[in-house]
């Protein structure tokens, strides 16, 4: 297993990935003098490393206790599912941790640990699980979405999540960055199949939707957002992608509120505003027990932005249309003045029967 106890920290201790070779010999000798202990059977643990099994902890002649054996078998199997990730999805998911164990120290309702400790998870395993009093969060992270695997990285979002939600676990996908794809049009974004199941609604992507329907009923909003009617559900739902820096540089969060177009093909979803970053902290920053996962003071500004915005194209659209309005009716009066002038104009030529009758009387009247 990767875990311990740290008894001096007096916490949980996961072997970093990626160690190299002095590390671990230096773990090795940490682990030797007594630092780590099974956190279920208290026993010292000492570091093996291997090809196969990479680093991990021990038991004394490889005696493990049994829980130790079942979250052994649960690494595995959480090992198994993500191997189609890339090596930068570890590095994500411990940087990740790192700073959410930070963040445990400010708010001291908050926990966090690897999914496969919780065995309450048996097929689907999140990589990192945050419990916030009676809140509970299964966060997964995506890095190596390719058009071979994405296809069926879509499916197993959609079952993941199923079974996170039915534990009780709200469940969060983070992208990684590489995965970002603006469209030619410079206002929506194009996603893998699996990116679009990765979109969720969050506390604040809900006040979006409540704040764009007192601008306008939906009809008059996807008029004036020039969105395409056929490509969306019943009504206009504001949904978030949460994108990732990649594991060489700061981690941090960047979000985009969009609106989904259910039909396209490729994918894709007009996007409200630009997207802002934030750090991991301000990202989990705890606020009425829950996770925040926005920059409330950004995200009212950007609203009223967007409001301004949106009123301004809404008189623009409006004089366009009565613009239009006046001009056909001019053109329709042009087109009604000579009708009329027309009709006068076949009125004074006589036809050929009334020609025929003038020319009897006359012969009549010399003859």
């Amino acid at each position: 297993m990767r875990d311990a106890w740290h008894n001096n920290n007096g916490e949980m201790y996961a072997i970093p990935y990626n160690l190299s070779a002095a590390e671990i010999e230096n773990l090795q000798i940490v682990a030797r003098k007594g630092t780590f202990s099974c956190p279920y059977c208290k026993a010292a643990l000492y570091i093996r490393h291997g090809d196969i099994n990479g680093t991990y902890f021990s038991h004394q002649h490889g005696e493990s206790c049994e829980p130790s054996k079942v979250v052994t078998a649960a690494y595995k199997r959480y090992v198994k599912q993500k191997k189609r990730e890339s090596h930068r999805q570890e590095l994500i998911v411990t940087m990740m941790r790192d700073e959410l164990n930070v963040l445990s120290r400010i708010y001291s309702t908050l926990e966090v640990k690897f999914g496969y400790l919780d065995l309450a998870f048996n097929n689907h395993i999140p990589d990192l699980i945050v419990t916030i009093q009676n809140r509970k969060y299964a966060l997964s992270v995506l890095t190596d979405i390719n058009r071979t695997t994405d296809s069926i990285a879509a499916k197993t979002i959609k079952a993941r999540e199923q079974d996170f939600i039915k534990k009780g676990y709200k469940p969060i996908w983070f992208i990684e960055r590489s995965q970002l794809a603006v469209d030619t049009d410079k206002k929506s974004l194009v996603f893998w199949t699996s990116e679009q199941a990765a979109l969720q609604e969050h506390n604040e992507d809900a006040t979006w939707t409540q704040f764009l329907h007192t601008l306008a009923p939906s009809d008059e909003l996807i008029r004036i957002m020039n969105l395409d009617k056929q490509h969306l559900h019943s009504s206009i739902e504001v949904k978030s992608i949460l994108y990732i820096t990649p594991a060489n540089e700061d981690i941090a969060l960047q979000i985009y509120r969009v609106i989904e177009n259910r039909t396209s093909n490729p994918p894709k979803a007009t996007f409200l505003t630009d997207a802002y970053t934030l750090s991991i902290a301000e990202a989990f920053a705890v606020n009425n027990d829950a996770l925040r996962l926005s920059l409330p003071d950004v995200e009212r500004e950007m609203r009223t932005a967007y409001q301004k915005l949106f009123l301004k194209n809404q008189l623009e659209l409006q004089q366009q249309e009565e613009f239009r309005r006046i001009e056909t009716e001019r053109i329709e009066k042009e087109r009604e003045k000579v009708r009329n002038e027309t009709k006068k104009v076949i009125q004074k030529i006589p036809d050929k029967t009334s020609r025929l009758s003038n020319l009897m009387q006359a012969y009549k009247q010399n003859n």
